[in-house]
């Protein structure tokens, strides 16, 4: 088993962002994981074919929305269903939180989606340093899962690579016989 350490640059700088107000820490922390989401679909995918814009991830198009892009990574098996249901938990605070003004971690629903998201990625038993002040807040605990998260992400793009698979080509290979000589 791989253990990672966390800091750097992108660790100071992602912190310093997410120090804002409940609901632009969570708009922000949604935004850099559907970014990240999106950076590992398209190391993953074979590139578009010399268009202009990219007819599946571009604007408008069917992977443009962090939840399809979440589904797809997961069905793909890019990611795992323990991430993939902490990504959802975060989709939906950010959704709450996008379209209520007076966002607030304090809120019972949303206290809820954090303590899920806690337990889906054990942060309590794998990282329990972490969940210590300042972190022991709601606003700390989403925070620390989402470094965790954007972690795991930026591993995953690290280790995967473009699509291996070969299609069989079998229109070049076709042929047909109605039986008769």
């Amino acid at each position: 088993m791989n253990t990672y350490t966390i800091s750097g640059k992108w660790l100071n700088d992602l912190m310093e962002d997410l120090s804002g107000n409940d609901r632009a820490c969570v708009i922000l922390a949604g935004a850099v994981l559907d970014d990240r989401v999106k950076t590992l679909l398209q190391k993953y995918l074979l590139p578009p074919r010399g268009e202009k814009e990219d007819k599946l991830l571009g604007p408008s198009r069917p992977l443009e929305s962090f939840a399809s892009r979440v589904e797809i990574a997961r069905r793909l098996n890019l990611i795992s269903e323990d991430a993939r249901k902490s990504l959802d938990d975060i989709r939906h605070i950010r959704n709450r939180a996008a379209h209520k003004i007076d966002f607030s971690f304090g809120a019972n629903s949303v206290m809820d989606r954090v303590n899920n998201v806690l337990q889906t990625m054990q942060l309590q038993i794998r990282a329990p340093s972490l969940l210590t002040p300042p972190y022991n807040s709601p606003k700390g605990k989403f925070v620390a899962a989402v470094v965790i998260l954007v972690l795991c992400l930026d591993i995953e793009i690290g280790e995967t690579g473009t699509t291996v698979h070969s299609p069989t080509n079998a229109l070049a290979n076709f042929s047909f016989s109605n039986g008769q000589s």
